[in-house]
């Protein structure tokens, strides 16, 4: 795509700029690059309005007008350093980490971060592990214990539910449960 200037008389080329979004769309949540500003400065400073700037660089007008605020105060196109360290888990670790989950579910955070570490030179806490997780909407879920049912005892059980399958209502009066319970509550006493 060539872009003709209409007071400059000159033409920029402009590779890779547009998005399959369509022309008038702006992107969104990507930084612009030197590249990207410079070409901006060039065409604000060949006339153009920041409006016409964005539609031609498919950047929004405010993202035009702070580039073009932040060249008239500092004078200069590199972008500024971000606050706070960058995270230390990259895309790559944090699908690694996703991979292992799903395949081992009851793997703990240490011995995730003990894997990730194994092939790099660095180290993992298991506190960035468990941020990762929660980030994608895994939590921390302790199975339930159920007791062992051995195949001895297994067979005894069908025997007995295969018996009293067919019994009516009146049947289950006659049998104790030991799960019941009693209980007071001021003036009034119940079996529960």
């Amino acid at each position: 795509m060539q872009v003709t200037s209409k007071h400059g008389g000159g033409s920029v080329m402009v590779w890779g700029l547009m998005s399959s979004r369509g022309v008038g769309e702006p992107r969104k949540g990507r930084e612009t690059t030197v590249e990207e500003r410079r070409l901006i400065m060039q065409l604000h400073s060949g006339g153009k309005s920041y409006a016409e700037v964005g539609k031609v660089t498919n950047r929004s007008r405010k993202t035009v007008f702070s580039i073009v605020q932040i060249w008239k105060e500092e004078k200069t196109l590199v972008n500024r350093p971000r606050q706070g360290r960058p995270q230390k888990l990259t895309n790559k670790d944090n699908k690694k980490i996703f991979r292992t989950v799903k395949n081992d579910p009851r793997t703990t955070a240490p011995a995730i971060a003990a894997e990730l570490a194994e092939g790099v030179d660095a180290e993992f806490s298991c506190r960035a592990v468990r941020r990762c997780l929660n980030s994608a909407g895994y939590n921390i879920r302790v199975p339930r214990r159920k007791p062992f049912v051995s195949k001895c005892n297994a067979k005894k059980r069908m025997v007995f539910a295969e018996e009293i399958v067919g019994n009516d209502v009146t049947f289950w009066d006659k049998i104790l449960r030991n799960d019941e319970c009693k209980f007071t509550l001021s003036h009034w006493t119940a079996a529960v």
